[in-house]
């Protein structure tokens, strides 16, 4: 059996976000990016997504003819003689053909800043900068098609007739002629190789292959039978092979000797259009029907089973010549290397091939199944069913061929087997004959406890076991010593020994261990190389160690102490690999998704440095034009920049790190697949963004950076804080100044209070003179004389008791500024009382207070209204011989804010009272008026709200006076 073996290729669809199935072109250009030719339009790839550009004058969609001039602008024309480029991320018409070419699609080039077209009509040589034309034509010829151009050390090549020509300042030159009796050459295409230029031409039915070198001329070359009958539409050299695309596939030749020999084919049901090699050695094939294909990596292939089981569970190599599988279905294969023939045979149960080991002394493969266990002799070509290691986990040849077996609940060690084989030196690898056979040789289990992985070393006949909880070192009396790391234990899934007796031990969750006499003698880890700490499986060749992770597959030279991976991104469709195997220059890779093919040396690629570049800056969630350096308002400082590198499936093999100097100055890692970086508030500062990636192979692309400056609010600009100083101290100026100013009117204040409280207590000093002057004591004392000398004892005594009362309010409310109204009321009862005596009973009085009035809760000034009723008394009623009245009312005004007394008498007037004082010898000074006056002046003083006292004369209905009223306004706030 046969089976296919060929590079992993990935097809890209419409998953992928590939926006076409029919392609004409591919180009790869100086930044990386994949340029698509299409039936769509053209495309542009970055690595993750497919960019369309158009242009509004274009007829129809599709485009042909990629290529890039030296300025870096892409070219693509159309079947309508339209001419574009793309410059700066826009698709300009530089030309329209349509009435010269006519539905016609040339082939072009742009050199030297010239267009040139290839056509029916001639050859356009358009200038770029004038766009002036030039149309060049072979006069000795009537071929209507000048086609097929391709530059080879500066010299333009094309077809013409039946010849190759060549273009030289505007000139056509010839180089070779075919047979003069040939049919018109169709499906040319040339190629360059290293030393000379490689020519194939379809005619007289069947490919035709020429090479010229340096002695300038064309030599005919043999056509190897598979391209005989195919139309080449494109051929390249690359990794020293030819790669035709053609009509039916991609055809690879090798040229050795001069001579073109067929190697291998690929996509043989695609109509292949174009093939290229990019800068990071991924093959990428267009195809008329079928979309893109991308091969990572020529050096890493894959077996194609045919529909047969994919899922191989593990490998082991026999005599460096052959590679025996086990798959999870139940089924044995076996490889051929010097046939490379396929073969494969299903054992009784389909149950899962758990392991499978060769022991080379006996020429047997143990063969372990999850329910069923077998030893295939390989030198009789038998295989029988054994009890023995059934559904192992690990398998080892120990001393004597013994075998050290680890299994879900133990380890054990089986005896020998072999005791009574017989075999023959030559081994006969093929479909085995099946017999029933006794083997149950003696076992000792060592230890009861699920086990992983086993190992018996050469070095010291020691036997190593990867038990679920510990790894345990067992010696020739089968005596367990664990082996930890830090006192702790180490889980180990795979067990292997370099040539220099160091145990390397992978472990589940914690990375790689090197151990020797016992001790752990290196690490490895993500920290220091490893791709993840999670490993797989472990295989060693001389000095390589090969690691399969659960993110790729590693190459660690022992020796030097480097790693070399392998990801994704170069072809590995899983991670999940069950088994490897080294036979010869290869490493085979046992998977789910079947058996992979490494070349051990070639299957590394050499990735060129990553480029990196900005696709967007977004600034409050609204992206912007992308520019070097962005100035963002204090309120307004929110960024994010995403960033993209160039290159084939990206994610899996680029990582970013950025860091934001003015903030932090490490690098800081990002995951694999994030591609952007956001800041949710930038403070005030100068910043610079600065980004770089990093390929899996360690190297790192140029620096990108943005600067940027967020504005300080007004309040942190310098500007801000002179003005601010300088306000601050025009303030503490003013403040001082106006403080200085208000303690100085202050100070005037106290002085004019103390003032006026000294002129307050005179005025009260000068009220009580009033109240107490010479006249009303000498009256009183007067009348108590006449009291007693008319022996009115009690009379005298009941005066004296009301004089002496009145003298003693008055002195008492002389000591305070206010009194309560209820004090007030009754001095002037007292006094009242008095003086009614002295009118002898002609003196009628009344004093009303209205009921609204709190006499208890209302202060009004002390010694205040008692010389407004003397006034009344000495100076209108005293005159007034009989019927004496003397009206004293309170009230409050509707807002209660103000207390009104009112003060009426009958009297004379104030007129004649005035007139009778003049006519007197000697006059009484009296204080109570204008002490009065003067006092109210100086309360008015101190209070917002004014006292009033207002003096009314008042007439009958002859208006003659009968009477005064004097109205008194205290406010009560």
């Amino acid at each position: 059996m046969s089976f296919a073996q060929q590079p992993v290729t990935i097809q890209l669809t419409e998953k992928d976000g590939l926006p076409d199935i029919e392609f004409y072109n591919v180009l790869e250009d100086k930044n990386g990016f994949i340029w698509l030719a299409a039936d769509k339009g053209l495309f542009r790839y970055d690595g993750k997504s497919y960019l369309n550009l158009n242009h509004p004058q274009k007829r129809g969609l599709s485009v042909f003819g990629l290529y890039e001039d030296s300025q870096g602008r892409i070219w693509c024309n159309t079947i309508s003689g339209q001419f574009f480029y793309i410059q700066n991320g826009k698709m300009i018409l530089f030309t329209d053909l349509k009435d010269e070419l006519k539905g016609q699609l040339p082939e072009f080039k742009v050199i030297d800043n010239q267009l040139i077209a290839f056509s029916e009509k001639g050859i356009f040589v358009i200038d770029v900068q004038t766009k002036k034309r030039n149309i060049i034509k072979d006069v000795n010829s009537k071929s209507p098609y000048y086609g097929y151009p391709f530059q080879y050390k500066n010299s333009l090549y094309f077809t013409f007739d039946n010849q190759i020509n060549v273009l030289e300042n505007k000139t056509i030159k010839h180089v070779f002629n075919f047979n003069s009796n040939i049919n018109l050459p169709a499906n040319n295409a040339f190629c360059a190789l290293k030393n000379g230029l490689f020519f194939a031409s379809f005619y007289n039915g069947k490919q035709h292959f020429f090479i010229k070198n340096d002695a300038n001329f064309f030599k005919s070359y043999e056509v190897p039978k598979e391209l005989e009958d195919k139309v080449i539409i494109n051929v390249i050299e690359r990794d020293n092979l030819l790669w035709f695309c053609t009509n039916r596939g991609v055809v690879v030749c090798t040229l050795i000797d001069n001579k073109i020999n067929f190697k291998s084919s690929y996509l043989n049901d695609e109509y292949t259009t174009k093939i290229i090699k990019d800068k990071n050695n991924n093959y990428w094939i267009t195809t008329l029907r079928n979309g893109v294909f991308v091969m990572p990596n020529i050096y890493i292939q894959k077996i194609d089973f045919n529909g047969s089981s994919n899922q191989v569970s593990s490998l082991c190599s026999v005599e460096n010549e052959y590679l025996v599988y086990g798959t999870s279905d139940g089924k044995i294969g076996y490889w051929e290397k010097l046939t490379n023939n396929w073969k494969i045979f299903s054992l009784p149960s389909s149950a899962k091939v758990s392991q499978i080991l060769y022991n080379a002394a006996f020429k047997s493969i143990f063969i372990s199944q999850d329910n069923q266990a077998y030893i295939w002799n390989l030198s009789r070509n038998e295989i029988y069913s054994v009890p023995f290691f059934i559904s192992s986990k690990g398998i080892s040849i120990a001393a004597n061929n013994d075998l050290l077996n680890a299994s879900y609940d133990r380890a054990s060690l089986i005896k020998n087997p072999f005791s009574n084989e017989q075999f023959d030196i030559k081994i006969r690898l093929n479909n085995p004959k099946w017999i029933t056979k006794s083997n149950n040789p003696p076992k000792e289990d060592i230890r009861f406890k699920r086990a992983y992985t086993t190992l018996y070393s050469k070095k010291t006949n020691k036997k190593y076991v990867g038990f679920v909880d510990e790894l345990m070192k067992f010696d020739t009396q089968n005596n367990a010593i664990p082996i930890r790391y830090k006192n702790k234990p180490l889980l180990a899934i795979d067990l292997q020994e370099t040539e220099d007796g160091t145990i390397w031990v992978a472990t589940f969750n914690d990375g790689l261990f090197a151990i020797k006499n016992d001790k752990v003698i290196k690490t490895l880890n993500s920290q220091n190389g490893l791709l993840s700490n999670q490993i797989n499986k472990l295989k060693i060749n001389v000095n390589e160690l090969w690691i399969a992770t659960d993110k790729g597959i590693q190459l660690y030279d022992v020796t030097i102490k480097s790693f070399k991976n392998l990801s994704k991104n170069d072809g590995l469709e899983s991670y999940t690999i069950s088994d490897m195997e080294v036979v010869g220059g290869s490493l085979y890779l046992s998977s789910n998704k079947g058996i992979y093919i490494i070349d051990r040396i070639k299957g590394f690629k050499n990735f060129i440095q990553p480029i990196v570049y900005f696709t967007s800056v977004a600034i409050e969630e609204k992206d912007t034009v992308l520019q070097n350096k962005y100035e963002l308002a204090y309120d307004k400082n929110a960024i994010k920049f995403s960033f993209n590198s160039t290159g084939f499936q990206n994610t899996e093999s680029i990582q970013y790190q950025y860091k934001m100097q003015g903030l932090n100055s490490n690098w800081i890692p990002l995951e694999k697949g994030i591609d952007f970086v956001r800041y949710a508030s930038l403070p005030a500062g100068n910043y610079t963004f600065t980004v770089r990636a990093v390929n899996a192979n360690g190297l790192f692309s140029e620096n990108k950076t943005i600067l940027i400056e967020v504005n300080a609010p007004f309040w942190q600009k310098w500007w801000f804080y002179i003005v601010l100083i300088v306000g601050v101290g025009a303030a503490s100026w003013m403040y001082f100044k106006i403080r200085f100013a208000r303690l100085e009117k202050e100070k005037q204040i106290a002085v004019e209070k103390a003032e006026m409280d000294k002129e307050l207590v005179f005025s009260q000093l000068e009220n009580l003179r009033s109240q107490m002057n010479p006249h009303f004591i000498f009256n009183a004392l007067n009348s108590i004389q006449e009291y007693i000398v008319s022996n009115e004892k009690e009379t005298a005594s009941a005066f004296l008791v009301k004089f002496s009362r009145l003298i003693r309010i008055y002195l008492e409310h002389s000591r305070m500024s206010e009194v309560q109204l209820d004090d007030e009321l009754k001095a002037l009862h007292l006094y009242l009382e008095l003086e009614k005596d002295r009118f002898e009973d002609t003196l009628n009085y009344s004093i009303h207070v209205s009921s609204e009035i709190d006499v208890k809760a209302i202060k009004i000034p002390s010694l205040f209204l008692q010389p407004y009723i003397e006034n009344a008394l000495k100076h209108g009623l005293l005159h007034k011989k009989e019927n004496r009245i003397l009206e004293i009312n309170f009230k409050i005004d509707p807002k209660k804010s103000v207390l009104l007394c009112q003060i009426s008498d009958n009297g004379i007037g104030r007129e004649a009272a005035a007139i009778l004082n003049q006519n007197r010898q000697f006059q009484h000074k009296s204080f109570a008026t204008t002490a009065n006056q003067k006092r109210v002046e100086l309360i008015n003083k101190t209070r917002k709200n004014k006292t009033e006292v207002t003096i009314n004369d008042l007439v009958n209905e002859q208006n003659k006076a009968c009477g005064t009223e004097v109205v008194i306004r205290i406010p009560l706030i």
